[in-house]
């Protein structure tokens, strides 16, 4: 009895601390999208194009990775409140078998658990936004993302192993990355200090990630991550089709 009561009592906490996340993240986006409004912040952007353009970008970043965070943050509240881990199965992509549109996208928004979300979340967050702030132009997001999602679904699908599931983020944590060092080595500007600072405090862990895959972990997705974001970065390098003129 006593067992039974302690062990609702920790799911109800687990519910609620999830649910907490989301409420909290919510907000904060909300709040930083509304700050964005605020007249004296129009009034800076303004003033010059370097500061409206630097505002515009981070404006952005706000929406877009905190569309990131609401998406993933939800879709695993959802799994595990109310299908029980079903949309691990249904969203996931599955190589080698029949190729899933849904699933192609759908794969990079769930995870197996809690632990699994949160170990990508602070990493995807991160990476996304300086991707978005280091753009070049920020209607190039769109086609760059769409063409890192074309590489890892393709590299996935042909290379992941036959029939297996894969599911998570960390292709787009390793893509943004990859995307963030060498458009800043290619760039040769300040956007190269932040490749660096990138480098020397999560290099080492991006390594291992790409040499080191446990069973349970998709190493095709690591690898092909990896690889879109390169492919994008030379997209819109001096030496690519997309370089802005």
């Amino acid at each position: 009895m006593f067992r039974w009561i302690s062990d609702t009592a920790k799911a109800i906490w687990f519910v609620l601390k999830f649910a907490a996340a989301i409420i909290v993240g919510w907000l904060v986006v909300m709040g930083l999208t509304r700050l964005f409004q605020q007249p004296f912040v129009v009034e800076l952007k303004r003033g010059s194009f370097f500061v409206w353009d630097i505002l515009v970008r981070l404006e952005t970043a706000v929406k877009l990775v905190g569309g990131l965070f609401l998406t993933t943050w939800v879709l695993g509240f959802l799994d595990h409140l109310i299908f029980r881990g079903k949309l691990k199965k249904h969203l996931g992509f599955v190589s080698r078998g029949p190729f899933s549109l849904i699933g192609w996208v759908s794969s990079h928004f769930v995870h197996k658990d809690k632990a699994h979300l949160m170990n990508n979340t602070t990493k995807l967050l991160l990476f996304a936004a300086i991707a978005i702030l280091i753009v070049p132009s920020l209607s190039l997001i769109l086609p760059l993302f769409l063409w890192m999602l074309v590489v890892q679904g393709v590299g996935v699908w042909l290379f992941g192993g036959k029939n297996r599931n894969h599911i998570g983020a960390s292709g787009l944590v390793m893509g943004f990355y990859s995307f963030d060092v060498l458009h800043g080595v290619l760039t040769l500007g300040w956007e190269t200090a932040v490749a660096i600072l990138l480098v020397f405090f999560y290099g080492k862990m991006i390594y291992i990630n790409l040499r080191y895959t446990p069973p349970t972990t998709s190493g095709a997705g690591h690898l092909w991550g990896f690889i879109s974001g390169i492919v994008a970065a030379y997209l819109i390098s001096p030496f690519g089709p997309l370089f802005p003129t």
